[in-house]
């Protein structure tokens, strides 16, 4: 007979209904082990400093507009400091900071940080950002050589700083002051990294060199870096001249981007920088120097530079130039399979296709059974005693895993769906 095990699910509650009153105090126990799960129940929770103690664990709320775990000193203090193992957030709102160090993986799914001060993961070797808000600055860095940083379907706040990771940054939402050179900065070795489907407000830099895309000198140029399908705007606010990329003379592949409202579009080309099938409108210099980039405005369906990114559409008019004019690679085919549309509703993985990740609701579980008497005499009774919890639903193969819904911003039309659209909220 094989027997199959599962992790357990341990309850965090504060008045005093689950197994635990707070997540250290469950990390801490002997009887939590690695692979196990955290169920923060719905509440307030106030914890700072967390600490995994090299376990492989998750930490599991009910959703980051119920679940609240809030550093007592602050939005300018940790929440978890991690050391070591694999964990997993999800459904959890954070007050504070998160700190990781020298963590096999990181996952946040469904998370939302309100920080004031820098949250950092380093030397971790996989990183992954999900369906996630944060304020506040981020920095990741690489424990080795390909390390992987997935960031994508998140809005962020503050600005990224990413070092020697091989990195996905898709479909998000960056509003980042520049910080480190840029509101996303690249350095070290970022070989093979994929900047795609993202919108990027640039606003606030307060110096010449800053940029809202900051790819510093790579030593490591053999697969280059691509930028493709993201729109970069700049506020008013900012009235600084920098660059919208500066691609550091790096391998880079500039393809199917809109560029608007700024000064300079791209600095510091180098001989293996291509630059192709892009769009540039209302900047007071863009050296867009390959071959199918256009000089026009690329027709939002409702745009306005000051406003912040939540509050716009950037789906494109039937009469933009931008539609079916991007990289004529099938390879940057738009997801009907039509040649690409610039911007961020264009390529295979339109902003929004993302799946989100929603956690599973609470069901009553029963957790053991006991049986008495353990001999039974003919015609006679057996008790059979069951304890168990209200909390995340587990089945024959383990946990249940969080549900995926479709992101509502992911309803995408065909072409002429898209025209039929405009053509009825203009009546």
């Amino acid at each position: 007979m094989v027997l199959k095990t599962y992790g357990a699910v341990w309850v965090v509650n504060q008045n005093g209904t689950g197994d635990f009153l707070t997540i250290q105090q469950a990390i801490n126990s002997s009887n939590v082990q690695s692979g196990d799960t955290i169920f923060i129940a719905p509440n307030v929770h106030f914890e700072q400093g967390i600490d995994n103690n090299s376990k492989s664990v998750t930490i599991m709320g009910s959703g980051s507009d119920v679940s609240l775990v809030m550093a007592p000193s602050g939005s300018g203090a940790p929440v978890f400091e991690l050391l070591g193992g694999s964990v997993r957030i999800i459904g959890v709102a954070l007050v504070g900071y998160l700190s990781a160090t020298l963590c096999d993986t990181l996952t946040a799914e469904s998370v939302d940080i309100t920080a004031t001060s820098l949250s950092s993961v380093t030397q971790c070797l996989k990183f992954r950002l999900s369906n996630s808000r944060v304020t506040g600055p981020i920095t990741v860095s690489a424990r080795q050589v390909g390390s992987i940083c997935t960031i994508n379907n998140s809005d962020l706040a503050g600005p990224v700083n990413i070092t020697d990771m091989t990195a996905e940054i898709e479909g998000n939402v960056v509003r980042g002051v520049g910080g480190n050179g840029g509101a996303l900065w690249m350095g070290g070795n970022y070989d093979g990294s994929v900047v795609t489907n993202n919108v990027i407000q640039d606003r606030n830099s307060s110096f010449g060199f800053e940029s809202a895309i900051y790819l510093a000198a790579n030593g490591a140029n053999n697969l280059g870096i691509t930028l493709t399908n993201n729109i970069i705007y700049r506020s008013p606010a900012s009235n600084y001249n920098h660059y919208f990329i500066n691609a550091g003379f790096n391998t880079a592949f500039i393809f199917n981007n809109i560029m608007r409202d700024g000064s300079i579009c791209i600095a510091n080309i180098g001989d293996l920088t291509t630059i192709a099938y892009n769009c540039s409108y209302n900047n007071s210099s863009c050296n867009l120097v390959g071959v199918g980039n256009i000089f026009a405005n690329p027709g939002f369906l409702d745009f306005e530079s000051s406003y912040p990114p939540d509050s716009l559409d950037f789906h494109l008019l039937p009469s933009s130039p931008c539609i079916d004019t991007g990289n004529p690679s099938s390879l940057y085919n738009d997801h009907d399979g039509t040649r690409n549309d610039m911007g961020v509703y264009g390529g295979p993985m339109p902003i929004g296709t993302i799946p989100v990740v929603v956690p599973p609701p609470n069901y009553p579980a029963v957790t053991a059974l006991s049986l008495f008497p353990v001999i039974v005499p003919g015609n006679g009774t057996i008790e059979i005693r069951a304890t168990g919890r209200i909390g995340p639903e587990q089945t024959g193969e383990g946990p249940a895993a969080p549900k995926v819904l479709p992101d509502p911003k992911s309803i995408h039309t065909t072409k002429q769906g898209k025209t039929e659209l405009v053509k009825k909220q203009k009546q």
